[in-house]
């Protein structure tokens, strides 16, 4: 499993208390009706906690249920607020361009262009945002528009329980849409995507795509190429990308690894023909 491995293990970890507590007394729900109290949720949270664990001491469970009932009522007050907060006003993303030298998606390191600066900021007259001819294999940003425009992301997703100004980053549209309210690798299909023929990126001959929130997950938790002789790039001055390890292993996440565009294998060989690239993706072209 590699360098990967503690992230699977932490996503594994983190998806399995996310399900604990979300079986427990459900946020949304909770949310969608306003008599639904803190007391409510701690009542519901300590009559499963003793249906599961009955021969636990009274205190302990009384505790656990607590613990749940702070989490729960955490996350339900901040769905709750959702509406009533403005992250896309120009002020907001006015401090979020000028919060990096050279705006760039927080995720991928991607950089962004003036036009598309501009259309964040609502300026008048901006010119449009070019489409380019070639593609990334991996991460073919840029089949549609938006891919390429600058959208305001939730680090942590409110559902989550993200809240604040300190949880907004610029995100490319192609990362944030991919990345949505996912938090783990395991809400992704666990197997890469077969195409319906073989596609060459060099000499290496492939028949699977990574799944996008794979790509973002772990440039997400990485941030910094790892090049096997060391490398001081990350997302915040160059763009990266995700690669094999071994090539004639699946492009999944414990066979995949962070390189800056600059020690990028077969960089050139992966872009490609965007007609090409999207005859590939098929029906991900969202």
């Amino acid at each position: 499993m590699r360098d990967q491995e503690p992230l699977l293990r932490a996503d594994q970890n983190r998806l399995w208390l996310r399900w604990f507590l979300d079986g427990m007394v459900s946020p949304h729900l909770a949310a969608s009706d306003p008599l639904f109290d803190t007391l409510a949720i701690y009542e519901t949270s300590l009559k499963k906690v003793n249906e599961l664990y009955a021969t636990v001491e009274k205190s302990r469970r009384e505790a656990l249920a607590s613990a749940i009932t702070a989490h729960v009522d955490d996350v339900v007050k901040k769905l709750r607020a959702t509406h009533k907060r403005d992250y896309a006003s120009p002020a907001t993303r006015k401090l979020l361009i000028a919060s990096t030298l050279t705006p760039r998606c927080y995720i991928c390191g991607f950089e962004f262009s003036q036009p598309a600066v501009d259309a964040f900021l609502k300026v008048k007259g901006s010119a449009a945002i070019t489409v380019p001819a070639l593609l990334d294999v991996f991460r073919p940003r840029g089949l549609v528009m938006r891919d390429l425009g600058i959208e305001i992301d939730h680090i942590v997703p409110v559902a989550s329980g993200g809240s604040g100004q300190n949880n907004l980053r610029i995100a490319c549209g192609w990362c944030n849409k991919y990345k949505s309210d996912k938090v783990s690798l395991y809400e992704a299909p666990f197997l890469a995507a077969r195409t319906e023929n073989a596609f060459l990126i060099g000499p290496h001959k492939l028949f699977e795509l990574p799944n996008p929130f794979w790509t973002i997950r772990i440039l997400a938790l990485r941030g910094f190429c790892q090049h096997f002789d060391g490398c001081a790039h990350s997302a915040k001055d160059a763009e990266m990308f995700v690669t094999p390890v071994d090539w004639k292993g699946s492009p999944n996440p414990t066979n995949l690894t962070v390189r800056c565009e600059h020690h990028l294998p077969f960089k050139n060989e992966r872009r490609q023909a965007s007609k090409d690239i999207e005859k590939l993706w098929g029906g991900r072209k969202k």
